[in-house]
């Protein structure tokens, strides 16, 4: 069963070495074995290269069109990603190999950017829930909208009825927000901080994978923070500090320090 790290990250443009360099010290880090990748600006030879530059297996890609800034799923080699659908603004797939008895579904989502078409966000989530498919699910991706105002600082508030939308889609659809540790916001410019970042699961992918986490990481060459979604079914265990001996700079006064 996948146990491991996912990392979503709307990058800006993946073709320039500031980008790359920023993800492969993410990867090198954080170990993900998912990658998912929006506003790519990339076309396939792109994100082939980049796949091969990372040691990673294989990739599900959307090119960089007149209306879509491109987005691309990269695995490793200890993965296994079998495709649903895709389009501008999703890439849908089965994560683990035929075979396998816990499998799950994965739907990372690029929210439609125009204001007035939003709309579509919802409607293609909506589409996505009514499928035929009883596996536990999560969801996660840039939705470019928040879910109320405290996700907002700075700026004028958001209007409260596409925000309502936002929230009843989600909870018609069954899936829940996983939270997050680190920064609440995702994106800022100058004036603004917001989260437009999230991951979502449906109540059996939570049974499934109880000890999950979702981390806000530190932005690196773009507006927008990587994720890191932490898949796991164990409690982690971590090492315990050893305690290290640390000279004082006071000590120095102290009469008895020469000896």
């Amino acid at each position: 069963m996948f146990q491991g790290n996912v990392l979503v990250w709307n990058c800006r443009g993946i073709v320039n070495f500031e980008s790359q360099r920023a993800l492969i010290d993410i990867v090198q880090a954080r170990k993900p074995s998912l990658i998912f990748l929006a506003e790519t600006l990339a076309q396939k030879e792109h994100i082939d290269a980049l796949t091969r530059r990372l040691g990673f297996k294989d990739n599900i890609y959307y090119p960089q069109e007149r209306e879509s800034q491109g987005v691309a799923l990269i695995w490793n080699d200890d993965t296994h990603a079998s495709l649903r659908s895709r389009s501008p603004n999703h890439i849908d797939v089965v994560v683990g190999k035929p075979d396998e008895t816990h499998k799950w579904r994965f739907t990372v989502i690029y929210g439609v950017v125009a204001h007035g078409e939003r709309h579509r966000t919802w409607t293609l989530i909506q589409a996505l829930a009514a499928e035929p498919c009883t596996l536990p699910w999560l969801m996660a991706g840039d939705f470019n909208k928040i879910m109320s105002n405290n996700d907002k600082s700075g700026g004028p508030r958001r209007a409260a009825a596409p925000m309502a939308t936002f929230r009843r889609t989600m909870a018609d659809c069954d899936l829940l927000d996983m939270g997050f540790v680190g920064s609440r916001f995702t994106w800022s410019n100058k004036y603004t901080k917001e989260r437009l970042d999230r991951s979502f699961q449906t109540p059996p992918w939570r049974s499934l994978f109880p000890y999950n986490r979702v981390i806000t990481l530190n932005p690196s060459e773009s507006d927008h923070c990587p994720l890191l979604i932490i898949v796991s079914a164990e409690k982690l265990r971590y090492k315990k500090a050893t305690n290290q001996f640390r000279f004082e700079e006071c000590w120095h006064e102290n009469p008895r320090c020469g000896n």
